[in-house]
């Protein structure tokens, strides 16, 4: 592909069973070929065929697409390349005496997919110095933020990861939190 992103693949609309495989490698070379998505029967009729996987720009993709026990009839192939989510740049933080954090701001980019669809979370790697449940996140219409309650542990080191998916694809940042 061109760029980054997310591709899906489907055959809605095919009049018989289909199948899709995605592989990488060489295709002179049937046994250096490795499996990367492979569907049968997702799509919207129970016998179309549908993947969705994140590409490298750069990376060759070799789909294939069959009938299932040797059906054949009709295929129909529809694909889309969607820009991949990102989450902005979080600087590590600095957090002192135990009282929560001032908003820390982040943005998610998701050209393909509105605010409202968008799921974010925030999850710790330390539950004792930061529990997932004082991690809040808020949202005012095209800015996100995330402010920080420590628990009872009140110095150390912490990893929070902010994730954020449209169901299709995910993307995670990370940053370092230290509570003196």
């Amino acid at each position: 592909p061109p760029a980054d992103g997310v591709l899906t693949i489907d055959t809605d609309g095919s009049s018989f069973d289909t199948v899709i495989a995605v592989y990488t490698g060489n295709p002179l070379n049937f046994a250096t070929l490795v499996p990367v998505a492979c569907d049968n029967n997702s799509g919207t009729n129970g016998l179309a065929s549908k993947v969705t996987l994140n590409v490298k720009a750069g990376t060759e993709y070799y789909v294939a697409m069959d009938g299932v026990n040797g059906a054949t009839g009709l295929l129909v192939v529809t694909y889309r390349l969607s820009a991949p989510l990102a989450i902005s740049a979080i600087p590590d933080q600095t957090i002192t005496g135990g009282q929560p954090s001032s908003p820390i701001s982040f943005a998610v980019i998701s050209p393909e997919t509105a605010r409202r669809h968008l799921l974010v979370i925030a999850t710790s790697s330390n539950q004792e110095l930061l529990p997932d449940n004082g991690l809040g996140l808020s949202s005012n219409g095209t800015n996100l933020s995330l402010v920080i309650t420590p628990g009872a542990k009140r110095a150390g080191t912490a990893t929070v990861t902010i994730t954020a998916t449209d169901r299709v694809a995910v993307s995670q940042r990370s940053f370092a939190v230290t509570l003196n």
